[in-house]
């Protein structure tokens, strides 16, 4: 008998474990759902933003969201009052939520009706930025009153991200903040990241930001 094949007889062939993300990742995959972890810390208007940029998408893209927070189902009603499919996650002593606590919902929406997925992260810019959730890419929701030296502050977080929202330019010239200071900082840490400066209140750079998902839908879709 071949030396080799006497070593090798009798031996368990080793099948790689795919973590939770990565079995997330493969079925948004095979579903061709474009998916968005959605970061930023308690008060940047996570919320708000998604509310006030799904009238762009509307007719265009069919969208679904997972909302992680701690305690109350309050912010997933904001997103059903938008006609929005809605799903939370109360993670209630964790701070960031994980690909097992995000692959437990899927079976709760109709994946034929779903382009997008943006997922809002429980608000950590520490913990959450490390979270691999089976996303396509992190997308950072940072406030003008957090100041210029945010981005700064939490580099791992703004480094892995492929887009960052400057939210709430509306409040600039209360906060004393110079915006292009902070895209500055930003740029800095991540060359590569698409940035975007909204406003909710004066409805600023939201279609901007709907017209680059829906072309992140479509090359999901052609993937």
């Amino acid at each position: 008998m071949d030396a080799h094949l006497e070593e090798t007889q009798g031996q368990e062939t080793q099948i790689p474990v795919l973590s939770c993300a990565e079995k997330n990742r493969n079925f948004f995959q095979e579903k061709r759902v474009f998916v968005v972890n959605l970061l930023g810390a308690p008060g940047a208007g996570k919320t708000s933003v998604l509310e006030r940029v799904f009238p762009y998408l509307a007719d265009k893209v069919n969208c679904a969201v997972i909302l992680g927070d701690v305690e109350t189902a309050k912010d997933a009603q904001r997103i059903a009052d938008c006609n929005v499919p809605a799903v939370q996650i109360n993670s209630q002593e964790t701070s960031s939520l994980d690909g097992e606590m995000v692959a437990k919902v899927l079976g709760m929406f109709d994946w034929s009706e779903v382009d997008l997925l943006l997922i809002e992260n429980i608000g950590s810019l520490t913990l959450t930025g490390q979270s691999d959730l089976g996303e396509d890419l992190k997308m950072v929701v940072i406030s003008v009153p957090e100041g210029e030296d945010r981005p700064a502050k939490y580099p791992i977080v703004f480094s892995q991200a492929g887009a960052c929202i400057i939210n709430k330019e509306d409040l600039t010239p209360y906060a004393g903040v110079d915006i292009a200071r902070m895209e500055e900082e930003i740029t800095k840490i991540n060359p590569n990241v698409s940035l975007f400066v909204t406003s909710c209140k004066e409805d600023l750079g939201l279609e901007s930001l709907a017209d680059w998902l829906m072309e992140k839908v479509k090359e999901k879709k052609q993937d």
